[in-house]
């Protein structure tokens, strides 16, 4: 998804791909804040309004909307030192 161009953006990627990011981290904000929020009020044990449980809540903030973009960042310094 990502590539390596000598850190030239002439076809606007490096905005959409931040954007991706930033959409992705508040989705993930949201999700643990909700689950947060659900231990608080009705507890980890409770089954939700929909039938839904706290595991599927838990599930659900594990997972990344854009894994693929994650991927690729990550490919993208596998190899850098500090």
């Amino acid at each position: 998804m990502l590539a390596d161009n000598g850190g030239e953006d002439s076809d606007g990627l490096r905005p959409l791909t931040k954007a991706m990011m930033w959409y992705d981290y508040r989705v993930q904000e949201f999700n643990l804040a909700h689950l947060y929020l659900v231990f608080g009020e009705i507890g980890d044990k409770t089954v939700g309004l929909k039938g839904g449980t706290t595991a599927y809540l838990i599930k659900r903030y594990n997972k990344f909307l854009f894994p693929k973009l994650w991927d690729s960042l990550n490919e993208l310094y596998k190899d850098f030192k500090t």
